[in-house]
């Protein structure tokens, strides 16, 4: 039994490596969890879903 945790504990990377990637995946989705609010924030009022709708039926009543 130890033989086999052996072998799989071999295949592991060292430590360091381990939580560098997770460090790095977290900044990475801390990151794109930042962006996205930014665009949410700095969003032009006619970019804006429900402005886009409004408008859409404002020009449907001027047909």
């Amino acid at each position: 039994m130890t033989n086999l945790i052996d072998l799989i504990v071999e295949f592991l990377p060292q430590g360091a490596v381990l939580y560098g990637g997770l460090s790095i995946f977290i900044m990475i989705l801390l990151a794109e969890y930042v962006v996205k609010e930014l665009n949410k924030k700095l969003m032009l009022p006619w970019m804006k879903q429900e402005n886009l709708e409004k408008r859409k039926q404002l020009q449907q009543k001027n047909k």
